[in-house]
């Protein structure tokens, strides 16, 4: 298949590309960051070749990913070889699912995509995993699960630095959709490496998968940890790689700084006037004057302004590749 000329991807703005997260389910919306421009690509360290990792944006990039896990999956047996040469299933279709991809010079080398928990279709390890992804869902985990991952042309010791770039790309993509749980479900005698290289944990014995021809497949899980503002350096950084600029991550930071002021306010002023029930007198009333009120309101308000203007200040001055790759 020859390459269409690159400026799909470069020269063509097809309109603002938002991340993952506006489905709309029973009523139900998540609010998703707007990013106005191409994802930005991040190199990949500890290869010969120049590679780069980012979010598949154009429907070049899409089909290449498709292509190459139909191939893998072909070579494999775990794949009919009469199903049009696309590795398309509905998870895929979903809004919120989004597909990274690895490039060298143009075509993409290696590739995968990451579902997010929904109630229209579920998650694909619901098919062999159901008990173990529903105690995920009573517990309150915001499951995300990692599929289609396929490769190309890479040699040994290409393989782990890019696929290592692209689970880093994609475990801070996760992050910045609230996720805290990912699984992964993958062949037995590769379930070392997902421990070892990226710190998952057995999650489910291994099954016969029916999606992949009865292979053998096993479970694991990887808890992603929840991180407070001045922790979350590699999210912004993946925000900014993903194209948003810096008002966009001013405007989520300053939202994050009013909802905390709103809560904080709102408890606070609730505590005084029930404090206030108790101790008042007729000796000695206690009363909450409106002046007082709103005063207490401006300094929780310009408080937390002034705590999410330093970690904005260091945000600006992030590189995202150089933050991706730490």
């Amino acid at each position: 298949m020859t390459a269409p000329p690159r400026r799909r991807a470069r020269g063509r703005r097809a309109g603002p590309l938002r991340l993952p997260g506006t489905l709309s389910v029973g009523g139900k919306s998540r609010t998703t960051v707007p990013v106005r421009r191409t994802p930005r690509a991040i190199p990949v360290d500890g290869v010969a070749r120049p590679m780069e990792v980012r979010i598949a944006s154009d429907r070049w990039e899409w089909e290449q990913a498709f292509r190459l896990a139909s191939a893998n999956c072909q070579a494999i047996g775990a794949e009919p070889p009469s199903r049009g040469g696309l590795r398309f299933t509905p998870y895929h279709a979903l809004p919120d699912t989004t597909t990274f991809v690895a490039l060298h010079e143009g075509p993409v080398v290696a590739a995968v995509s990451l579902v997010l928990d929904n109630v229209l279709l579920g998650l694909p390890a619901e098919t062999l995993y159901p008990d173990e992804v529903g105690r995920l869902r009573r517990a309150g985990r915001r499951i995300v699960e990692v599929t289609s991952l396929a490769d190309r042309g890479l040699s040994v010791r290409e393989f782990v630095p890019v696929f290592v770039a692209l689970a880093r790309l994609m475990t801070h993509f996760a992050i910045a959709q609230g996720a805290d749980a990912m699984v992964i479900t993958c062949r037995p005698r590769h379930g070392p490496f997902y421990q070892k290289k990226l710190g998952f944990e057995p999650f489910g014995p291994a099954r016969a998968y029916p999606a992949v021809q009865n292979y053998m497949t096993e479970a694991f899980l990887l808890d992603v940890p929840r991180l407070s503002v001045n922790e979350r350096i590699k999210e912004f950084g993946t925000l900014k790689a993903m194209g948003a600029d810096d008002r966009c991550v001013a405007r989520f930071l300053l939202a994050q700084a009013l909802g905390t002021a709103a809560l904080g306010s709102a408890v606070g002023l609730l505590a005084a006037l029930a404090i206030g029930s108790l101790l008042t007198s007729p000796r000695a009333p206690v009363v909450l004057t409106w002046g007082v009120a709103l005063g207490s309101v401006a300094v929780v308000v310009l408080v937390c302004a002034s705590a999410a203007w330093l970690p904005y200040l260091r945000i600006r001055r992030l590189d995202p590749a150089g933050v991706l790759r730490s």
